[in-house]
């Protein structure tokens, strides 16, 4: 792991946190957050993490449980302890044997534009 791949931030076990995190390089969650996470590279959810939210991300890996959105420049992968109910949306993806995963996915390399597009539909929509 270089200086790039350091997380900006870690977010501890037994740490909840609510709101809007932003990270330029990237950030590793194994407390509870909930709200939007935007992080321009890597966001590790470790085993211990519990995530409630919009993701937005250049590579996810997930060993924890998430719910939610998870859009992924790069890639998303689901480790063999993830737990993950939520939409997913990346050029690629990997799922180990043992992890659940419950929501719908979206493979291309125009993955991440398409989810964020239907995003802005959907938020059009409600207002």
């Amino acid at each position: 792991m270089d200086e790039h791949d350091t997380p900006d931030a870690t977010l501890g076990a037994g740490v909840e946190l609510r709101g809007k995190l932003s990270f330029q390089r990237g950030a590793r969650v194994d407390g509870t957050f909930s709200g939007e996470i935007a992080a321009r590279g890597l966001l590790v959810v470790g085993a211990t993490g519990k995530v409630d939210a919009l993701i937005r991300c250049g590579t996810a890996i997930v060993a924890g449980e998430v719910s939610g959105t998870i859009t992924a420049t790069d890639a998303i992968e689901l480790q063999e302890t993830a737990r993950v109910t939520a939409d997913l949306a990346a050029p690629t993806l990997a799922i180990a044997r043992g992890a659940t995963f419950d929501g719908s996915a979206r493979m291309s390399k125009n993955a991440a534009a398409a989810a964020r597009h239907q995003e802005r539909r959907r938020g059009a929509r409600t207002e």
